[in-house]
């Protein structure tokens, strides 16, 4: 997660669960509302509503979150050299994140 056009200045990870933690401690975990495909050459838009945060900062009072203009992240469709072959399968996306207003 970077907060600059040049990503160079990192907020924190988003990982699965989907979870995302911040470098100043706070977390959320995430569920899927609704998706959309817009392109099918990428993985779905999501929107995804928060079901536990911890922490405070950047990510303590983050209600829902949106994933838009993916590129990439598709499943391979050809099989790998071995059975247990990972694979690492790329994706762009912006993510959105709301809160209520104070």
């Amino acid at each position: 997660m970077y907060k600059d056009a040049e990503y160079t200045d990192k907020d924190g990870v988003h990982y699965a669960g989907p979870t995302w933690l911040a470098n100043s401690g706070g977390k959320v975990v995430a569920t899927k509302v609704n998706q959309c495909i817009p392109d099918t050459t990428a993985i779905p838009w999501l929107l995804l509503k928060a079901t536990s945060n911890q922490g405070p900062g950047l990510f303590g009072a983050v209600s829902f979150i949106q994933r838009v203009n993916t590129k990439g992240g598709l499943v391979p469709t050809a099989p790998g050299a071995s059975i247990g072959t990972l694979a690492d399968v790329p994706y762009t996306a912006e993510y959105y994140f709301y809160r209520p207003q104070d």
